[in-house]
């Protein structure tokens, strides 16, 4: 369960397990080729703002509407699911008849 949260709206989703990611993090990472031949990976580290939270389920119309009020906008919402609670904003929004798409894209983990 997931739950949604922006000035005065608030939808609850029930998460396609299979489909969503709520856990995927990427490294803040460069590579550079050498004149050798070989490479050089450079780590500055990993942080929550660089992840995407993707969510996917089928809702109903009304919560299909409450989120593209959201995704058109709201640049500060709270995201609350099983790996923490997160504010940010929607990327991306994909809607087609009850099934939703969303890319939300953390800007900090509050807990």
């Amino acid at each position: 369960m997931i739950s949604m949260t922006s000035s005065g709206i608030n939808v609850l989703i029930d998460e396609d397990l299979d489909k969503s990611k709520l856990g995927d993090q990427t490294a803040r990472m460069s590579r550079v080729a050498t004149l050798d031949g070989g490479g050089v990976l450079i780590h500055s580290g990993v942080s929550h703002t660089d992840r995407t939270i993707k969510v996917m389920a089928v809702v109903p119309a009304a919560d299909e509407q409450s989120l593209q009020t959201m995704f058109t906008s709201e640049t500060d919402i709270r995201l609350a699911c099983r790996d923490g609670y997160f504010s940010g904003a929607i990327q991306r929004y994909n809607h087609d008849n009850g099934s939703i798409e969303i890319d939300f894209w953390p800007t900090a983990k509050i807990a």
